[in-house]
């Protein structure tokens, strides 16, 4: 069984508040993609109201242009409670050993694991030297497949990503963290949703990213 991971942007209150009804596996409060920067602290005046459960994960830009972390934003999401993230466009080992500096002299490590997004060639590729390296704990590993195709000028196809998927499948597999299957954005079109998670599903993978409440639907009911 696919185990759901859930987006709710994090500058909506309403869907926060509805995300408590969702019976997804894992909810992810987003202040990345869905956010714009003037709404970063919309997001955490609305995120400072919740009460943190284990199945909460939170992703947030914790990088900027410059490779320089975002440690304001992250010390207010640890205070907060948050202890499950996920790291987008994740590009590989200085930043894992940035974020593992951070943590040892903040001394916030108990209990912290993270999911990897990789999101261009260069993510995707060095993400086993992360691994092997075991710099920080990682709980899973996926691809943000519409940014990685914009990245190498691709049209996005189940066909043209195989290869990204099967990379994502192996890294994962190999180092005992969980495969995530891509977000599908057509949401308005149940087969095609049900057809990429029965293919994700018998390629390996572990969990996929959902983006609607009926997606959670389907993928239980699939």
């Amino acid at each position: 069984m696919l185990k759901s991971f859930f987006f709710v942007p994090a500058n909506n209150a309403k869907f926060i508040d509805k995300s408590k009804g969702i019976n997804a596996d894992y909810i992810v409060f987003d202040i990345e993609d869905a956010v714009l920067g003037q709404e970063i602290e919309l997001c955490f005046s609305n995120l400072s109201l919740l009460e943190i459960a284990d199945n909460h994960f939170v992703r947030f830009r914790f990088f900027d242009a410059k490779n320089n972390l975002n440690d304001n934003d992250f010390n207010r999401l640890l205070g907060m409670g948050f202890h499950k993230f996920i790291i987008p466009k994740f590009s590989g080992l200085c930043q894992a050993e940035i974020i593992r500096d951070f943590i040892e002299k903040t001394g916030y490590s108990k209990n912290l694991t993270f999911c990897l997004l990789l999101e261009d060639p260069f993510g995707l590729l060095s993400v086993y030297e992360t691994l092997q390296k075991n710099i920080i704990p990682v709980f899973a590993i996926g691809l943000g497949s519409h940014d990685y195709c914009n990245s190498i000028g691709m049209k996005h196809t189940q066909a043209n990503l195989y290869f990204a998927k099967q990379m994502i499948l192996n890294h994962a597999k190999a180092f005992n963290a969980l495969a995530l299957d891509t977000v599908s954005v057509n949401i308005g079109d149940d087969q095609e949703f049900i057809d990429e998670s029965l293919t994700g599903f018998n390629m390996g993978f572990d969990g996929k990213f959902v983006i609607h409440p009926q997606q959670v639907r389907l993928l239980k009911e699939i």
